[in-house]
């Protein structure tokens, strides 16, 4: 999935250049782009359902491109493994694709195959592998509470975690907020990737919040993902991309393991500890 920008210092300079030809080229055709299947799923054994996102992809030359998924509503998307296949169903309400765990069933260290099929023609394949155990090393280990300038503090939750299986190249993935009583909060949601061959014997990853009178969390929530690599990457490369939208900004590439289209299908383990306050 490649998100281009144009530089705009090019653009200009190409501007300049034209203006001195004495031939311009106009009514110059572009060609069309091609439309490809983006898929995004991800499986876990401790998951209750399988959700699959079926969409188009949205290219942005000679187009004007909004938000909105462009959504695949007619596909027939299976899911085999572990000697079993199952399709998912299309559910209206939420523009997915889905299956209960009681109909097919997610286990740890097992290798599953997706496939999309369009009635015209058209289709797509991916594999993963869910991880063979979870990481349940995350704990706190240390609270920091500084004064801030609005009469609050700023508050950093400290948490400690190892890579818990040494025979397996692992992938993790922290992510930590605070939750607050009021519904209408959007809690800030700060995150890390991280590759086993990057720890240390002593690993941290930290929960800032802010804490005042008007605005109090009732508790930090943070979770270590134990993930393949085909999540790892995609997330990673996807979070790289979003903070890399600025004006003069290279296109960044996001991973993809989906076999003649575009997105991700991928497998993690979670494991979430909780924090009172």
């Amino acid at each position: 999935m490649n998100f281009k920008i144009k530089n705009v210092l090019a653009v200009m300079f190409g501007m300049l250049m034209l203006s001195g030809c004495e031939d311009v080229a106009t009514n110059v055709k572009m060609p069309a782009a091609e439309k490809k299947i983006v898929v995004q799923c991800f499986i876990s054994a401790d998951d209750e359902q399988i959700n699959a996102m079926v969409t188009w992809s949205k290219p942005v030359l000679g187009t004007t491109v909004n938000a909105e998924p462009d959504v695949i509503m007619d596909a027939k998307v299976e899911i085999e493994g572990g000697g079993n296949k199952a399709t998912l169903i299309w559910d209206a309400s939420s523009k997915l694709y889905q299956l209960d765990s009681s109909f097919f069933k997610i286990e740890a260290g097992k290798t599953y195959n997706l496939s999309v099929t369009l009635p015209i023609g058209k289709n797509v394949s991916a594999t993963c592998t869910v991880p063979s155990s979870k990481n349940t090393s995350l704990s706190l280990s240390r609270r920091d509470t500084v004064p801030n300038d609005f009469g609050g503090f700023e508050i950093t939750l400290t948490f400690n975690y190892m890579d818990h299986d040494g025979l397996n190249t692992n992938f993790y993935r922290l992510e930590g907020h605070a939750i607050y009583s009021n519904p209408w909060d959007d809690p800030y949601v700060n995150g890390e990737f991280k590759k086993d061959t990057e720890l240390k014997s002593s690993n941290t990853y930290k929960v800032m919040y802010y804490d005042d009178s008007f605005d109090k969390p009732e508790k930090v929530k943070a979770w270590i993902i134990n993930c393949d690599l085909n999540y790892f990457e995609y997330h990673k490369t996807l979070q790289g991309a979003q903070n890399n939208m600025g004006l003069f900004s290279e296109p960044s590439i996001v991973y993809s393991n989906i076999k003649g289209g575009l997105g991700c299908f991928g497998a993690y383990s979670s494991f979430e500890t909780e924090v009172a306050l």
